[in-house]
């Protein structure tokens, strides 16, 4: 006789009227946004969960299985304390630790930098090879301070899970179990910023600014491209993230513009005006009512009056910026009171043109590097992080199915003071 799958029934309706009984063939997928705020800026970190295994991947109680309850209907919200979903913040685990302990080249610790907790020897719990960060907080020749707590665990947060679908797979036999919180929650924290931590601008010197090519950016660029350097799932993210940050009424910049600024085809600003390297793709640019030519690391001028744009967007670009914050002043300068600037990237750059930092920091890190630009420039306020994790690649992209996971995307928004 056929043995039977075994079974987990879970309430759909939150009356209790209805019964959606899942087995091991089932999978739910979701998304996850954690958001927290800290001092005047706000964070919000969507994740995306896909196809998890209702069986094998819910804890009894935790509240990944509660809020499957009650997804059917709608957007699910729970806030949770300090160390309700990471550890609560410790001051045992903030550490001093000498020289002679750091297993790496001690001259490139810089302070306010996260590094692997496995370059550390002699900490109790961690092991050589062990790839969780911990955060270096101050530094002497001699020793370093560092804070071996998670990220996230001075901070309440406030999750969120919505847009549930559901589908089955093929009949499996063994695997494992996948901790989606944990995942979720690995990264965030990271672009923390506030008098706690010393500011990644605070230390930039000219070699964090150096590029493999030196060469001027115009013969680089020269060649007209007109390709993504994202996959097609963040380019229709980045496009619906810009549908929240630009109005019909709006006056836009497009900085370091090229053959698309990622609006969504049926808005239409006052006006959109480009800056990029490339006429050829700058005037194939559809969303386009102007354009200048111009090189923003031989000149980083806007050639604008003040108060001269409602919005300024810069996509998949910042990394290049020699002088990031003479660019962050200028766009400070030529934004109305009360205008944005919305700055977007991914993972994925040209590596002969991206300042020597940038490679080198986790990617939640570089949003918080482009907090500190914001900050730094002054005159902005209301700062915000966002970022989108976690979503599969499209079949029909070229590192498919090499990499399973979709580019992720970061952004980065302030508003000019009124």
């Amino acid at each position: 006789m056929e043995q039977a799958q075994p079974t987990l029934k879970i309430v759909l309706d939150r009356k209790g009227r209805s019964m959606k009984t899942y087995t091991f063939q089932d999978r739910a997928s979701f998304n996850m946004a954690v958001a927290w705020t800290l001092g005047d800026t706000t964070h919000t970190d969507h994740f995306y969960v896909h196809r998890l295994n209702p069986w094998r991947d819910l804890f009894p109680g935790s509240f990944l299985e509660q809020g499957l309850k009650a997804l059917a209907e709608g957007p699910v919200s729970r806030e949770f304390c300090p160390g309700e979903l990471v550890p609560a913040f410790n001051p045992a685990l903030v550490k001093t630790v000498s020289r002679d302990r750091i297993n790496t080249d001690f001259q490139r610790i810089v302070a306010g930098r996260f590094y692997p907790q496995g370059m550390v020897s002699g900490i109790p719990g961690v092991f050589r090879g062990n790839m969780t960060p911990y955060r270096c907080l101050e530094k002497d020749s001699h020793r370093i301070l560092g804070d071996f707590n998670h990220p996230l665990s001075r901070f309440p947060l406030r999750v969120t899970l919505s847009g549930l679908k559901t589908g089955q797979a093929k009949m499996e036999r063994g695997g494992s179990c996948t901790d989606w919180m944990e995942m979720a929650l690995t990264g965030p924290g990271m672009q923390a910023r506030d008098s706690a931590y010393p500011e990644l601008t605070a230390a930039m010197g000219p070699a964090d600014v150096r590029r493999a090519d030196e060469g001027p950016d115009e013969l680089f660029y020269g060649q007209a491209r007109f390709v993504h350097h994202i996959d097609t799932h963040v380019v229709q993210c980045l496009t619906d993230w810009y549908a929240t940050q630009v109005s019909p009424d709006d006056r836009v910049l497009d900085l370091m513009a090229v053959w698309t600024s990622h609006l969504p085809d049926g808005l239409h600003p006052a006006e959109v005006f480009g800056l990029g390297l490339n006429e050829p793709e700058l005037s194939a640019n559809r969303h386009l009512t102007g354009f200048t030519v111009q090189d923003l690391n031989r000149r980083p001028v806007l050639d604008f009056p003040e108060n001269r744009f409602d919005r300024v967007i810069c996509s998949l670009s910042v990394e290049y910026l020699t002088d990031p914050l003479a660019v962050f002043r200028q766009v400070q300068r030529v934004l109305a009171p009360g205008g944005t600037f919305s700055v977007a990237f991914s993972n994925r750059w040209f590596p002969e043109k991206a300042i020597a930092l940038w490679p080198d920091l986790h990617e939640f890190e570089r949003l918080g590097l482009v907090t500190d630009f914001f900050r730094e420039a002054g005159g902005f306020s209301d700062l915000s992080t966002v970022s989108f994790r976690g979503h599969p690649r499209p079949a029909d992209d070229r590192y498919y199915p090499g990499l399973r996971l979709s580019d992720p995307l970061f952004a980065v928004t302030g508003r000019k003071a009124a």
